[in-house]
């Protein structure tokens, strides 16, 4: 019995209407059309942590039955529940809305996997590049197939950065990942670049002087 009871909830909570997903810190406008109510109330608007945002707000009337309320209470990634009721239509409804860093709906699970594992790989393969770079630089044998390595994988963190704010809208990755473009800059780019400089100036010089001797 429990468990059929819980099945039912669950499809009652499934079956609510969603007023869509929207972009984190802007504005939610909550709207509600009733034709024959002269008010309609909110009775909560709830993080998703299900404490109370607001509580008992009148909702504002734009004429033909419609009204709607203004929400910007939307730091909280996550579903917000919405609650109501007016003298009129069913009296009481009950929806939510879904808020995101990018304003899209949330990545699917193999979506989410696939991404983080391009992350993994590509934060290892600079991790990788930098100790790479440090004995070729000892070695005095960084070329420009070395170069064109780092300078490569750089630019994907930027293809894995713009993939994560367009589909992930992870904030913690794509802080992260802001991180890593800017440490990357120096790292994998303008010290290999300043490494295949010397090293190239060096070659030139060891073999102007095994050409003269």
């Amino acid at each position: 019995m429990l468990v059929t009871l819980g099945i039912l909830l669950l499809g009652i909570v499934s079956s609510l209407d969603s007023l869509g997903t929207f972009k984190q810190n802007e504005v939610v406008r909550i709207s509600q059309v009733c034709s024959d109510a002269t008010y309609i109330n909110l009775s909560s608007v709830s993080y998703p942590n299900s404490s109370k945002a607001v509580t008992n707000i009148e909702m504002t009337s734009s004429g033909n039955g419609e009204f709607y309320y203004d929400y910007n209470l939307t730091s909280v990634e996550g579903r917000y529940n919405v609650n109501g009721i007016s003298d009129g239509c069913t009296n009481t409804f009950a929806t939510y809305f879904e808020i995101t860093p990018n304003g899209n709906e949330p990545p699917s699970e193999l979506v989410a996997v696939l991404f983080i594992l391009f992350f993994i790989l590509i934060v290892v393969g600079l991790l990788g590049l930098v100790m790479y770079n440090v004995f070729h630089f000892i070695a005095w044998d960084f070329d420009a197939v070395d170069l064109i390595y780092n300078v490569s994988t750089y630019f994907g963190v930027f293809v894995v950065y713009i993939l994560g704010v367009q589909y992930m809208g992870n904030t913690f990755i794509n802080d992260f990942l802001v991180w890593v473009i800017g440490v990357g800059a120096v790292t994998n780019v303008i010290l290999p670049l300043i490494a295949f400089i010397m090293c190239y100036i060096r070659g030139t010089i060891d073999t102007k002087g095994a050409y003269h001797g």
